[in-house]
């Protein structure tokens, strides 16, 4: 009876030095080295979690802009918006719209609700505003961006302001 407890806890023993030899060896074995090492294994992938890629052709991006502000003066204020994704082709004031206030024509089809926009356009919805009136899209400090966009609004009162809008973006498709 000793004695087959003995072989049992031994079988037991080699099974598990085998086991941890089969998993654990692979595992560790590549993990040592430098730290430029281990960062060239690991810098793919980081560079590829943080690519901000482009909107696609034809694709079609949405977002809000707005805010709230306690003003003691009327006046102009802006707000930026910033898109998730680079636009293929550089922003330009031209194609940033309040939809209503600045369109050069109708390329705003959409709601604030559905926002919508033609190719090649910002296309911006206001749905809440209180003393602030949108004077129009642009790009301020620079002729062309493509990470984002503002909107000045004029704030009508003194004291408490807003201004709330959906916005469409939808690259264009040649």
């Amino acid at each position: 009876m000793r004695e087959r407890r003995w072989k049992a806890v031994a079988l037991l023993a080699s099974g598990i030095v085998i086991g941890l030899a089969l998993v654990g060896t692979p595992a560790t074995a590549h993990v040592g080295g430098t730290v430029n090492h281990l960062w060239n294994h690991l810098r793919p992938k980081a560079d590829v979690r943080y690519d901000r890629p482009t909107v696609k052709a034809g694709e079609t991006i949405r977002g809000t802009i707005g805010g709230q502000v306690e003003t003691s003066s009327t006046g102009e204020w802006g707000f930026n918006a910033q898109l998730p994704r680079a636009a293929p082709v550089p922003l330009d004031d031209d194609h940033i719209v309040v939809n209503g206030v600045d369109e050069p024509s109708p390329v705003c089809t959409g709601t604030s609700a559905n926002p919508t926009a033609s190719p090649g356009y910002v296309c911006i919805y206001t749905y809440s505003q209180g003393n602030f009136t949108p004077a129009g899209g642009v790009v301020w400090g620079v002729s062309s961006n493509r990470w984002g966009f503002q909107v000045s609004v004029n704030a009508t009162a003194i004291g408490e302001v807003y201004w709330f809008a959906n916005w469409a973006y939808r690259a264009p498709t040649g």
